[in-house]
């Protein structure tokens, strides 16, 4: 306990200490405050397909005028196959009657190889 008030203390007398050297016409520099990612799971089952988990780690990397653009990476995890690492990005355009979407993404497939994807949708609200 006494560790922590010294701690708070010295803290305390140093911002002090600071504060009293900066010039009265100073203006602290403003910076954008990076936004945090996201965990994403995504569990799917089609058909007589085997069920796969997504466990993804997605970031914001773009957002201005209604584009957004998120880049992410992850596994794909299936029973009985080894999980698959991949990573993609995705965008999006909203307009006042519809939206465009992509997304492209690189997973490594049987044997090691890269299998890309891309692909685009898009749609229209009347």
């Amino acid at each position: 306990m006494k560790l922590i008030v010294l701690v708070v203390f010295c803290a305390i007398a140093y911002v002090s200490a600071q504060a009293e050297l900066e010039p009265e016409d100073y203006i602290p520099s403003r910076f954008r405050r990076q936004e945090r990612g996201s965990i994403v799971i995504k569990g799917t089952k089609e058909g007589r397909n085997r069920p796969s988990l997504d466990i993804d780690y997605k970031q914001r990397v773009y957002d201005k005028n209604g584009m957004t653009g998120d880049a992410y990476g992850g596994v794909n995890i299936r029973p009985g196959q080894p999980t698959r690492q991949r990573a993609g990005f995705e965008f999006g355009k909203e307009y006042k009657n519809g939206f465009i979407r992509g997304q492209s993404e690189v997973q490594r497939g049987p044997g090691g190889r890269l299998s890309p994807y891309v692909g685009i949708n898009g749609g229209f609200r009347f």
